[in-house]
């Protein structure tokens, strides 16, 4: 799910992110602004929707997996990050 501002979406991160079968990531993330114009999959018509998730966690795998994000020094966390 991707939402915009101001909808409640970090209340609903914050209560799906202790569930072990559910992956969240916090922070902004300007879909149509950061992924959509510069995305090779949305360039091709037609695309694949399994190509663009790859794509997609290809380019964001900072917010995936925090060992990967240096910016907010989150790769700095603990053992199990």
């Amino acid at each position: 799910m991707v939402t915009t501002g101001r909808t409640g979406s970090d209340l609903l991160q914050s209560l799906l992110d202790s569930h072990p079968q559910v992956l969240t990531f916090n922070g902004i993330l300007r879909f149509y602004v950061d992924f959509v114009p510069h995305s090779l999959c949305f360039a091709c018509e037609p695309f694949d929707a399994k190509d663009v998730f790859d794509e997609f966690v290809g380019h964001f795998i900072h917010r995936f997996n925090s060992r990967y994000d240096y910016v907010e020094r989150k790769d700095k966390l603990g053992e199990d990050r």
